[in-house]
């Protein structure tokens, strides 16, 4: 799939993410966006005929209830309810996010969001309280978030640009 020949809005394709058979895409590009592909029909959300802050998608997560929580270069962290069409905009002017540049999400719980972000560390968001932690209030080697994980024993496993990082909230 590309732009000649689907409904992709950019050929840098960054991200997936499932919805039983609906696919959601994410590209990184001032034109790209994110595509939503059931198969059949193209569906592009972009800044001009949507909610979303940025046209660069970092990362796509679908929590337990079918929200879309992507993470947008430039933008801030966006939460999509395609079934109401709705939009919640997560960005330092609205929220406790440190930054404008989010890059990976991950959930425990579905309630606790673990945001990576490009140069700022790492924003954990219940919901309603938001929590920061970067190399000057935590042993994060390096304030780039690569991506975070969850392992069975719910230990956060986080990959920087200094090394990795296991939080146990547990002990």
């Amino acid at each position: 799939y590309n732009t000649t020949n689907s409904g992709l809005p950019h050929n840098l394709v960054t991200t997936i993410a499932f919805e039983n058979h609906v696919k959601w895409i994410g590209t990184f590009s001032l034109s790209g966006g994110m595509a939503k592909y059931n198969d059949t029909n193209w569906i592009v959300y972009n800044t001009g005929n949507s909610g979303l802050p940025s046209n660069s998608i970092n990362s796509i997560k679908i929590d337990d209830n079918n929200n879309k929580w992507i993470c947008t270069y430039a933008g801030g962290l966006a939460k999509f309810n395609s079934f109401l069409n709705s939009w919640n905009i997560y960005d330092p002017s609205n929220s406790g996010l440190p930054s404008y540049y989010t890059y990976c999400i991950t959930f425990r719980n579905n309630y606790t969001k673990f945001i990576g972000l490009e140069t700022n560390g790492i924003s954990i968001f219940n919901d309603t309280l938001w929590q920061n932690f970067n190399t000057s209030n935590s042993p994060l080697p390096n304030n780039v978030i690569s991506d975070i994980k969850i392992d069975t024993y719910n230990n956060i496993w986080i990959t920087t640009h200094g090394g990795l990082v296991v939080y146990s909230p547990n002990t």
